[in-house]
C-alpha cells in the first residue's frame, strides 16, 4: 500500500471536527440570520475542533510509526496548530475585507478576542484529552 492512501485517510478523518463547526455556524446563520452573533462560541469551538483534528492526525501518525514524541510535545504541537490556524483565519478575514469591501473584523479588540477564544478552545481540548487519558 502506498503511503498516500493512509495519509489521505488520516487527513479526511481529521477534517470532520472543523466541518461540523462550519455546519453549525451555517445552520445558525440560515435559521437565525438576524440573531445575536455567536462569534465567541464559534471561535472557542473552532479552536477545539482544529486541536481535535491535529490530535487525530498526531495519534494516527504515531500509531503508524511515522512520528514519535513525548505527550507534552504532542500537546504543544496540537495547541500551536490551532493557534496557527486561528492566525491564518484572521489574516483571511483581513484580506477578504480589502477584496470584498465587507466588514469581517469589527476592531483590533474583536480580532484579539477571536484569537484568545481559539487558543482557549484548543487548550480546553488538550486538557480534556489529558484528563481522559489519566483515567
Amino acid at each position: 500500500m502506498t503511503p498516500l492512501k493512509p495519509l489521505l485517510s488520516d487527513l479526511s478523518r481529521a477534517a470532520i471536527p472543523p466541518i461540523v463547526v462550519v455546519a453549525l455556524q451555517a445552520t445558525r446563520m440560515s435559521l437565525l440570520p438576524g440573531a445575536l452573533s455567536f462569534d465567541i462560541l464559534m471561535h472557542f469551538l473552532g479552536g477545539a475542533a482544529i486541536a481535535w483534528s491535529a490530535m487525530i492526525v498526531y495519534r494516527r501518525w504515531e500509531a503508524r510509526g511515522w512520528i514519535h514524541a513525548d505527550a507534552i510535545v504532542r500537546d504543544y504541537a496540537v495547541w500551536m496548530t490551532a493557534v496557527f490556524v486561528g492566525v491564518i483565519w484572521e489574516w483571511w478575514e483581513f484580506w477578504m475585507e480589502r477584496w470584498t469591501h465587507r466588514i469581517y473584523q469589527l476592531s483590533m479588540g474583536d480580532t484579539m478576542q477571536d484569537l484568545f477564544m481559539d487558543t482557549i478552545g484548543a487548550l480546553f481540548l488538550v486538557l480534556v484529552y489529558r484528563l481522559r487519558k489519566k483515567k
